[in-house]
């Protein structure tokens, strides 16, 4: 008997303790299935296009043309007295000698030339208060011809165009100024643009 409850015992508990995890097994798998909410139907715009026939009213606005001055002051013209005898001046010769060959670095052009220029886009909001000036800008060119820190030097009235202006340089072409042969960056230029409106 004593055998019997030493194997019966055991056996008892795991059929219990098997049960259970079946039992809680079950219960973690075994779902009722989804809670579906409903569904809303989406709006649906609807719209009525414009037949191609039809003609559109669009609303031109043209810009105000300023008022001309008509009292502008005339310009003085000062005559300044010289004091010089012109009969008394004798040409004097001074022989001076040709520099060493190669240890000059003369620049072959001095001048910068525009390959390309591109006029600003006028401001709209200028073009509708009739805004007219100017702007003046600063800038360097790269030894491929390209303009580089741009700035502005001078506008009127305020800084109405000054963002037209450095947009337009931006887009400006030189032949960069060449030293002995080779094409160098040039800075301090200066570029005035004009801002006025047709009439």
């Amino acid at each position: 008997m004593q055998v019997l409850h030493r194997i019966a015992l055991p056996f008892i508990n795991a059929t219990f303790i098997t049960l259970g995890l079946l039992a809680a097994m079950y219960s973690l798998v075994h779902i009722d299935g989804p809670t579906l909410l409903p569904v809303k139907t989406p709006p649906v715009l609807r719209f009525t296009p414009i037949p191609e026939d039809s003609e559109v009213n669009l609303r031109h606005v043209k810009p105000k043309v300023p008022e001309l001055i008509d009292d502008i002051p005339p310009m003085v013209k000062k005559d300044w007295p010289i004091d010089a005898d012109i009969d008394d001046i004798t040409p004097t010769w001074i022989d001076v000698p040709p520099p060493p060959k190669g240890t000059l670095d003369v620049p072959a052009s001095n001048q910068l030339t525009m390959a390309m220029g591109f006029p600003p886009v006028y401001p709209a909001r200028a073009i509708t208060s009739g805004t007219e000036g100017y702007a003046v800008v600063g800038f360097s060119v790269s030894p491929a011809g390209e303009v580089f820190d741009a700035y502005v030097i001078e506008s009127e009235p305020g800084t109405v165009f000054d963002r037209a202006a450095l947009n337009a340089i931006k887009k400006f072409r030189y032949r960069a100024r060449t030293v002995n042969g080779k094409p160098v960056a040039t800075a301090g230029q200066q570029y005035m643009f004009r801002f006025e409106l047709e009439r």
